[in-house]
């Protein structure tokens, strides 16, 4: 059966593995704050002479990757059941519309998830004051994160219009309409010769022979 996506809703798809990919690096990766260029902190590691693991409980991890942690990683299971509904969409299986639908909400968690980390290491882990707290108190893993929710956002729009439209065209060409008048006329000529009178000739004009 030939596919109902349609160049829209291909393309998203595509976009949506670019945003799943740099969620993925921004997740993985320990540049997420740098307060200084011999240390550097991620979601899941704190890095100085060497990397350690963060726990996943609020008193080892802090509320700020607590939360954070726990929005993308919620990202990440409806982005991966977008990618499902989207290859079961090329298979005619179900709508891609929904694959758009689930990857906008995707995205937003993921900037939800990124918003929070912001303000949370504002208020609570800023070792200064805020007005110290700079671009490039941020490492690229936090932007690679703001980038990947737009990035997703964007691909959902395009699979919320990538159905082909299912209008019908129709079938009948005026060839064809005179095709099928041809293969009528000898059954049903009632349909096309006008009305005659008692002598066969068409009404009105017996007067032109002389009758």
């Amino acid at each position: 059966m030939k596919s109902s996506v349609n160049v829209c809703g291909i393309s998203g798809f595509v976009i949506t593995l670019i945003g799943a990919g740099l969620l993925g690096a921004s997740m993985g990766t320990n540049y997420w704050i740098t307060p200084d260029t011999n240390s550097s902190q991620g979601l899941f590691q704190n890095c100085t002479t060497k990397c350690s693991n963060i726990g996943w409980t609020v008193e080892e991890a802090g509320n700020t990757l607590v939360i954070t942690r726990s929005i993308l990683l919620a990202s990440c299971f409806f982005i991966l059941i977008g990618l499902i509904v989207g290859v079961a969409a090329f298979c005619c299986a179900t709508d891609i519309r929904i694959e758009g639908i689930i990857n906008i909400i995707a995205g937003i968690l993921i900037l939800s998830g990124c918003g929070a980390f912001t303000g949370l290491t504002l208020v609570n882990d800023d070792p200064g004051n805020n007005s110290d707290v700079s671009f490039n108190y941020f490492g690229y893993s936090f932007y690679l994160g703001w980038a990947s929710g737009a990035v997703v956002v964007i691909a959902g729009s395009l699979q919320a219009v990538g159905k082909k439209s299912t209008k019908k065209e129709s079938k009948y060409t005026p060839q064809a309409y005179e095709n099928d008048i041809e293969l009528e006329w000898p059954r049903k000529p009632s349909l096309y010769l006008p009305p005659t009178n008692n002598k066969g000739f068409p009404d009105g004009d017996q007067y032109k022979y002389g009758y």
